[in-house]
């Protein structure tokens, strides 16, 4: 039951606003469509 706790929360306007800020529109890894398996070797 205690997983459940991470649900039992609220983000306030300026909380949201702190995280949309985060995303500026860049990747932060390579591009999945130029990726390719030997890229992990």
């Amino acid at each position: 039951m205690e997983n459940f706790d991470v649900f039992d929360f609220a983000l306030t306007a300026d909380e949201v606003a702190a995280i949309d800020a985060i995303d500026i529109g860049v990747r932060g890894g390579p591009d999945p469509d130029a990726v390719g398996p030997g890229d992990f070797s």
